[in-house]
């Protein structure tokens, strides 16, 4: 692929609004309804659902809204990979991605840093990005809340074993630290929790997440994961955003908010889907 290339949005007008304008005032309700700690540190890695707005879009405003006004100026996003499988982790090969509220600059320089590291690790699989939303969804959020000055490095992950994600969260925690812009960027986990058919199951299973989350316990998050005991489409993504967090510097874990697709919308309590945000800060 081109070093030019651009990569489309595939689910505008799915997950969130197509147009410009509607999607930028939903995302600013929706930060505007959240509520932030008000002794937050600066975070230095998130967790945010990505499920359609209507549904998991108040839960992922609170994990942006701690964003505003930390100066940072590089995000990194791990996101897990519905449709497709690959080893190690895709990095998209392109110079930006186009959002319906315009192009967001890939990070260049880190991400030619991470294939320096792990050439082994970080390849790039065309598949994974052609129609994942994962991380697509995450976006338009940051470009509400940071607004055109950052540049996106997007990795997208398979393989969600214990080892791969660990490997994953050290390598993102060298290069940004040998970066020197570590006070400028945060890297994001994408994950939603429960999938299923059973509230009950889903507050259950949510609470032992939220519990390895807080923590601070990625490997618990990645094993309890492939047990069943609980459920995390981004288990790994979560793990890998802990490890690279702990690397520069984080301490601390702290949920923000959690809820699930019925409490957000109860129209439909036959698939109920969990989400959750949360900081990994000083």
């Amino acid at each position: 692929m081109s070093a030019t290339a651009v990569r489309k949005p595939a689910q505008a007008g799915r997950f969130y609004p197509s147009g410009a304008k509607e999607l930028r005032r939903t995302v600013e309700e929706l930060i505007a309804k959240a509520e932030t700690p008000g002794d937050a540190a600066r975070p230095i890695g998130l967790v945010s659902p990505h499920a359609g707005y209507t549904f998991s879009g108040a839960t992922a405003a609170h994990a942006y809204k701690i964003l505003a006004r930390r100066g940072i100026e590089r995000v990194v996003v791990v996101a897990p990979s519905h449709y497709v499988h690959f080893p190690g982790a895709s990095i998209f090969e392109g110079r930006a991605y186009r959002m319906p509220l315009g192009e967001i600059a890939l990070d260049q320089d880190l991400i030619a840093a991470l294939r320096a590291d792990r050439p082994d690790l970080f390849i790039f699989e065309p598949e994974a990005d052609e129609e994942e939303h994962s991380l697509e969804v995450q976006l338009p959020f940051l470009q509400v809340v940071l607004g055109e000055n950052w540049k996106l490095t997007p990795v997208i992950v398979s393989k969600q074993s214990w080892g791969n994600c660990r490997e994953i969260g050290e390598a993102l925690g060298r290069a940004i630290a040998k970066s020197g812009e570590a006070e400028k960027t945060v890297v994001v986990a994408s994950s939603d929790l429960y999938h299923g058919s059973n509230y009950k199951e889903c507050k259950k299973s949510d609470e032992k997440i939220a519990e390895a989350v807080e923590k601070f316990d990625p490997e618990r998050l990645v094993s309890g994961n492939e047990r069943g005991e609980f459920m995390a489409c981004g288990a790994g993504p979560i793990a890998a955003t802990m490890v690279a967090s702990r690397a520069l510097g984080a301490r601390k874990a702290r949920i923000l908010a959690q809820t699930n697709s019925y409490d957000a919308h109860p129209v439909n309590d036959s698939y109920i889907v969990g989400y959750l945000a949360a900081v990994f800060s000083h």
